[in-house]
């Protein structure tokens, strides 16, 4: 028969197991892509969905990390699904 374990023992196991695997990245030189607050860079970054900002200085900020990308040195094996901000003229003015 088959053991259900609860659903926290699970969360652990998997937590354990996803931090033994990125250990075992870094060991390789593999970089967890992390990069919120920073300018979309097409490289390392692809932009999965957008939110409106009134400020002109958030226009194409990563907003939110989706999906971690990884990058080995420069070169980048998968980029970092995230949330942009786009500036939108129209929500500066609602707001003056």
């Amino acid at each position: 028969s088959s053991v259900q374990l609860p659903k926290e023992a699970l969360e652990d196991r998997l937590g354990v197991l996803e931090a033994e695997l990125l250990e075992i990245l870094l060991r390789r030189d593999v970089q967890r892509l992390e990069e919120t607050g920073t300018k979309l860079d097409r490289q390392r970054h692809r932009a999965v969905k957008t939110m409106a900002t009134a400020n002109p200085e958030e226009d194409n900020q990563v907003r939110e990390l989706i999906r971690a990308g990884f990058a080995a040195g420069e070169r980048v094996l998968r980029p970092a699904d995230v949330v942009i901000c786009k500036y939108d003229a129209v929500l500066k003015e609602e707001g003056a």
